[in-house]
């Protein structure tokens, strides 16, 4: 069994959620938390916030490999459905014609300006549209997130303080 999260520490319902999730489970599992990032900066606001605020909605279902449909329980499976709608990978059936969606292709050979604006943007602008959902703003993600490094900075600081 293979289960992955994503869960945003700085949120009480996310954290009954993951305390949820792993009351369902028996017997010994090993359970392996690391920091989500991204490393290229363009995807900070996409991984963080936009996804992170679509998967809070709980819309996006999955078929999982028992044949069950089954809620999507991190970014990454969010992100995966949102590039075969967003940026689908298209062939041409050799009897009718016809387009076919045969996957999707990978965000990271688009330039920024192409992701940024045919892939990010049109997923903010479909879901407020179509699911109501309201998103924050870049500088408000930008500015929020960099006053949580600065305080996990401060309380870095002091804990060092404490050990002197």
């Amino acid at each position: 069994m293979n289960i992955e999260l994503s869960v945003d520490f700085s949120k009480e319902s996310e954290k009954r959620r993951l305390y949820h999730e792993l009351k369902k489970l028996n017997g010994p599992i090993d359970v392996t938390i690391r920091t989500h990032s991204k490393k290229n900066s363009r995807y900070k606001y996409y991984w963080g916030s936009v996804l992170m605020t679509i998967l809070r909605e709980k819309i996006y279902n999955m078929v999982d490999d028992n044949g069950e449909v089954v809620l999507c329980t991190n970014t990454k499976q969010i992100h995966d459905i949102l590039k075969l709608n967003y940026c689908p990978r298209l062939a041409i059936h050799p009897k009718t014609g016809e387009l076919m969606k045969i996957g999707s292709r990978s965000t990271t050979g688009m330039s920024d300006t192409e992701f940024a604006n045919k892939f990010q943007e049109r997923i903010i602008f479909d879901h407020s549209q179509d699911f109501f959902m309201e998103f924050e703003s870049r500088e408000s993600y930008a500015a929020s997130l960099k006053a949580r490094q600065e305080a996990d900075y401060i309380k870095r600081v002091n804990e060092l303080a404490e050990k002197i």
